[in-house]
């Protein structure tokens, strides 16, 4: 199954799927509610930290250690705990799609490598 390519909305500017669309808005003039309600939403844009952007695209040592081990920081990082504050009001599952929100902030949970000397395994410990 292929769902095409992604395009952009007129408004926000925001990447979205032409199927995702409203039924009433024209191939050639689509018009979404998903992202920013027609325009009627209005956010500042998020901007990226100069730091993380100067390792991603960067030509510096730094930049391209980080870029070189990168699968390692997404590995060592795929085995942390989330922990958040989630509303659970809007987490019911009593009607609807579930829809997670999140109240706060997020933050990944990591422990050390070993459990300390009869404790619990906790986070990557565990595995």
């Amino acid at each position: 199954h292929r769902i095409g390519s992604m395009v952009q909305c007129n408004h926000c500017k925001a990447f979205v799927w032409i199927q995702e669309s409203l039924k009433s808005s024209k191939a050639s003039n689509p018009l979404f509610s998903i992202c920013c309600q027609h325009g009627e939403v209005n956010l500042p844009p998020i901007r990226t930290a100069p730091g993380l952007l100067e390792l991603i695209a960067g030509e510096t040592n730094d930049s391209r250690t980080f870029r070189s081990k990168i699968r390692l920081y997404n590995s060592a990082l795929s085995f942390t705990s989330m922990g958040v504050n989630v509303d659970r009001e809007l987490a019911n599952g009593r009607e609807g799609v579930y829809t997670f929100r999140v109240c706060g902030t997020v933050v990944h949970k990591i422990g050390s490598l070993l459990p300390p000397e009869n404790g619990k395994a906790k986070f990557a410990q565990i595995y």
